[in-house]
């Protein structure tokens, strides 16, 4: 489990900072490292990565005033990640970055494959690789031109679960699986762009919602706003990931339609303690003050609400 987000059309010298914070609202997903990746359009396309360990070490070094002059772009990408494939190395840490042939590919990927791993015997890499430098691969060896039709390959090809922000040459795309298994959303603020793992961190940085990105869509995004939309082969019906509205995803993001998972979650503890109280397994006398602990931290301090409620 990872956060993506994806910035472009704002001011040059808004571009990092406005990364920065969608990066840092999407951290909950991905405790473990972080990273952003520039990008500018202008002569002599200046290109610039950076990773840290946490994305609060991260903000904390490019903002500091010798950095800032040199992080102005036109588009940028950011990830905080989550091992559940690879290794815990910095090398795992994303954006994942390769220039071939004057052509760059800069990839933030959150998602699991299936049933890759003799796609990846087959090209001769390591088996210590993880699935995202396995699609990676997959793009810089490709000889199709066009970005979108790239992608509809690419992808097209892939079985699994996965929400990607793509950085290929003067434009940003999204790419959702067919599953819809975990969320991507779009946004707009001052004229620019952005795309992030949740709806929730967009409205907390101030970005207006646009939509969702639909199950198997491709869709480009220019400086201008949302260019080419294509839909990838479906091959599964949608299905959303169960941890995404009990525990990974921000309280304030849509559990479904007019429910965030803060309400979801209420709603949830409320049955767990309806259920406790007529399962006989209760004490007859809970005493004056009830104690309910939940492993979440934030993420579930709505369910410890509503079972308190259910006992009280």
């Amino acid at each position: 489990m990872c956060g993506v987000v994806g910035v472009i059309g704002f001011p040059r010298d808004q571009t990092l900072s406005r990364t920065l914070l969608l990066t840092h609202f999407v951290e909950d997903r991905g405790p473990q490292g972080a990273g952003v990746y520039l990008r500018q359009f202008a002569e002599g396309t200046h290109l610039q990565e950076y990773r840290a360990g946490e994305a609060a070490r991260l903000i904390e070094a490019l903002n500091a005033p010798d950095r800032k002059q040199a992080c102005q772009a036109d588009l940028a990408i950011g990830h905080v990640r989550y091992t559940t494939s690879g290794t815990d190395d910095p090398s795992c840490l994303q954006p994942l970055v390769r220039t071939v042939n004057g052509r760059t590919f800069a990839l933030a990927f959150n998602g699991n494959l299936v049933q890759w791993h003799s796609g990846r015997m087959a090209l001769g890499l390591s088996n210590t690789i993880s699935d995202g430098q396995y699609i990676l691969e997959l793009l810089c060896r490709s000889t199709i031109v066009k970005s979108v039709d790239l992608l509809l390959d690419v992808f097209g090809k892939l079985r699994g679960a996965f929400s990607c922000v793509i950085a290929i040459d003067n434009a940003l795309f999204a790419v959702r699986d067919n599953g819809a298994f975990w969320s991507l959303w779009l946004g707009k603020s001052e004229g620019g762009w952005a795309v992030a793992s949740e709806d929730g961190a967009l409205r907390h940085a101030r970005y207006e919602v646009v939509r969702q990105i639909a199950p198997g869509e491709v869709v480009q995004i220019n400086p201008d706003g949302p260019g080419y939309s294509r839909s990838l082969p479906k091959h599964c019906d949608t299905s959303r990931c169960c941890f995404e509205p009990i525990y990974f995803s921000r309280v304030d993001s849509e559990a479904s339609p007019g429910v965030s998972n803060a309400m979801q979650r209420h709603r949830q503890g409320r049955l767990l303690g309806e259920d406790w109280r007529t399962s006989g397994f209760a004490p007859a006398d809970l005493g004056r003050e009830r104690y309910c602990v939940t492993p979440m931290l934030a993420s579930g301090l709505n369910a410890a609400v509503g079972v308190a409620e259910a006992l009280d």
